[in-house]
């Protein structure tokens, strides 16, 4: 039988897990898993497993991280309400595009450079301090991430006097 074909109330009352028989399939999908979730690849804490369903048929899945399974439940609600049918063509299409080489395009104004970021994020800090001290340890931290990207127009450079300064 295909998982998407339909199924009779009868069938589906019959095959339905208890509440009770939860806790036990989810420990035991987890251990055949190898604690693995199986989008992020990331070892799964019992804490973190959570059952994943298909909200269409009802049929169990796998054990997911709570916050993957969120996602992907968020990802396929978004693409359906795109008006997308066919959600797997959807995301396969998503990856391939993702698998494109930009690298000889030019760059988007509103990117920054993780340099240019912690510029940033330094003269807002800066901004919030009240005693002139802190605020000139900021600037000179600025002025030193600055000028590592002038002199060598690397980033080496600039994460090096970045981490040096913490």
């Amino acid at each position: 039988m295909s998982l998407k074909q339909e199924q009779t109330h009868e069938q589906i009352v019959s095959q339905r897990l208890k509440p009770k028989e939860v806790p036990d399939l989810r420990k035991k999908l987890l251990r055949s898993q190898r604690n693995i979730c199986p989008l992020c690849g990331c070892i799964i804490r019992p804490d973190q497993a959570v059952l994943d369903h298909d909200h269409e048929t009802g049929r169990v899945r796998r054990v997911l991280h709570r916050q993957c399974n969120g996602a992907e439940g968020r990802i396929l609600h978004w693409i359906r309400r795109c008006g997308v049918t066919d959600p797997l063509s959807f995301i396969e299409a998503l990856a391939d595009y993702w698998r494109d080489d930009y690298i000889n395009n030019v760059i988007h104004p509103s990117f920054r450079s993780k340099e240019e970021t912690e510029i940033s994020s330094l003269k807002k800090k800066m901004k919030k301090l009240k005693t002139e001290k802190g605020r000139q340890r900021y600037r000179n931290l600025i002025q030193e991430i600055s000028e590592g990207l002038d002199e060598s127009g690397d980033t080496e450079t600039a994460v090096r006097v970045r981490t040096r300064d913490r």
